[in-house]
């Protein structure tokens, strides 16, 4: 099914591309003129700016950010000593998203109330393994997302076999539907939920669906949430943080979850968004491998939550929890399951500390499935000690890259892994987009979240934090015959010459905004 003609679809989005890039071209013309006129006027005030410049790159090095990130801007602000400025407190800076962190924070509020945990679920994890106990105290804390048992996991080991599920369960809906993805393509996967989507509106479902507008800006046109609550009035649809060609705009921090929840009862989340590449019903880059799981349990209420706090935050709709609270199917020795969110305005890097908390718990092995390898200290030196201390660490990215810079310093950070003992593979067959860590085949998360600055700094995530789980094992299985279709990295593969040394350093200074 499709709303749109192709023809249209096409002409709509490019239109909306050219009228948003040549908008924001003009703007930056006029600011640079603007600017440069206004420094000419005094020796007096380009002294007070070289000032600024000196005192800000003071504030850089104290404040809270990544080394890397402050790094970049002091780079910035030393070579554009005013314009750097400026340009910091345009796009380096958080405080122009206070509106949008108010009210996320009013939604979060609200829903802590329906996060209970339950001490009796505690308790058994406690005494079974306190170390992963800590890692799921932690998230609580952090997050205020409990950790459930009695949930069954089903894992994906590829986006064909999730749709069909997916398809499947939508089939299943009697009450309700939410859905809040980074990207929506027309095409065959999207066309093929949509009609069930509208099928089930018929039969009076509820259905809330999420996008994000940097994700969908060359997918979707602008008008496409007013085409799909023009289908059926049971649908209704929000677009997050609208891209806007006004300069200053914070357009960093994206929606960069995948979720659809089916009554409650049903939970989907991974890093497959509903494209045709997602399910190579399209080619790109070669074969697409991508992961996601199946919740269904107690644990569906963390998805449910996620979806809600964030609606809530967004649309003028207000969901009541209370009203979506179900009871759900209860499965025994399913072991434990934590859905979880990170929020890129609370300055608490939730899925960089879950990733170097389970990295250091590693006793035998680590498997790690990342699209991206862009790497602060702290991550990259958590990885070399369990290395250098004799974990079997495995890292598994793609062969054939979707972004050849990111892709160039990807493999920069190897260098320093290897060298530490390390194995690296890249997926030969195509695109691995896969986002998910396991260790000693008993621990494991699994979502959205990339090993990169815009995942673990400046995104919305999600991800789902397991231990004991019978799913954990297919994880593992996965990635190991993975590497069967993969090439093992050698140093001599990825070490370059002055020339690429030099193009890799000035890579690396821009790593964070990538």
């Amino acid at each position: 099914m499709h709303l749109l003609k192709k023809a249209n679809y096409k002409k709509i989005i490019y239109n909306r591309l050219v009228l948003t890039a040549l908008i924001t071209a003009i703007q930056l013309v006029i600011f640079l003129a603007l600017f440069y006129k206004f420094i000419e006027i005094s020796i007096f005030i380009t002294s007070i700016l070289y000032m600024l410049s000196i005192l800000f790159t003071i504030y850089l090095v104290g404040n809270n950010q990544p080394a890397a990130y402050k790094i970049t801007w002091i780079f910035i602000i030393h070579i554009l000593p005013s314009l750097g400025i400026i340009l910091f407190l345009l796009w380096g800076e958080k405080v122009p998203a206070k509106k949008l962190n108010d009210k996320i924070n009013i939604s979060v509020g609200e829903i802590q109330n329906f996060l209970k945990d339950d001490n009796e679920i505690n308790d058994q994890l406690y005494s079974e393994n306190q170390r992963v106990y800590g890692t799921a105290k932690y998230l609580k804390e952090a997050t205020h997302y409990p950790i459930f048992n009695g949930t069954d996991v089903k894992y994906f080991p590829l986006g064909e076999n999730y749709f069909q599920d997916m398809l499947e369960a939508l089939e299943q809906a009697e009450k309700f539907i939410f859905m809040e993805y980074f990207i929506i393509t027309e095409g065959h996967m999207w066309g093929a939920i949509l009609k069930s989507l509208l099928e089930k509106a018929e039969k009076g479902v509820k259905i809330y669906i999420m996008y994000d507008d940097m994700g969908c800006l060359t997918t979707l046109p602008w008008q496409y949430r007013e085409y799909l609550e023009n289908v059926h009035p049971n649908i209704k649809c929000v677009v997050f943080n609208r891209i806007s060609p006004i300069v200053g705009l914070v357009a960093n921090n994206r929606d960069h979850r995948k979720i659809l929840v089916v009554d409650g009862k049903i939970g989907f989340t991974g890093g497959i968004n509903l494209a045709d590449e997602y399910i190579n019903e399209k080619v790109r880059f070669g074969h697409w491998k991508d992961t996601g799981i199946k919740l269904d349990g107690p644990a569906v209420w963390g998805l449910t939550c996620l979806f809600i706090e964030m609606w809530n935050a967004t649309s003028n709709i207000h969901l009541n929890p209370a009203d979506y609270k179900v009871k759900t199917s209860y499965h025994e020795n399913s072991g434990f399951v934590q859905p979880f969110g990170d929020n890129p305005l609370d300055d608490v890097t939730v899925g960089q500390n879950v990733y170097v908390d389970l990295i250091n718990q590693a006793k035998e092995s680590i498997y790690i499935m990342t699209p991206y390898l862009i790497l602060d200290d702290i991550t990259k030196n958590a990885i070399i000690l369990a290395a250098r201390r004799g974990v079997n660490v495995n890292i598994l990215t793609p062969g054939i890259p979707d972004k050849k810079m990111v892709f160039r310093i990807t493999r920069t950070n190897y260098i320093q892994l290897l060298e530490a003992g390390a194995n690296i593979y890249e997926y030969t067959d195509g695109f691995l987009h896969a986002k998910s860590i396991v260790v000693d085949n008993e621990i494991a998360m699994i979502g959205t979240i990339n090993l990169d600055y815009r995942s673990l700094y400046l995104n919305f995530e999600c991800g789902v934090f397991m231990y004991n789980n019978p799913a954990i094992n297919e994880l593992e299985q996965d990635k190991i015959e993975t590497l069967s279709k993969s090439k093992k990295i050698q140093l001599s593969d990825v070490k370059s010459g002055m020339i690429g040394s030099a193009i890799d350093g000035v890579l690396m200074v821009f790593a964070p905004f990538m």
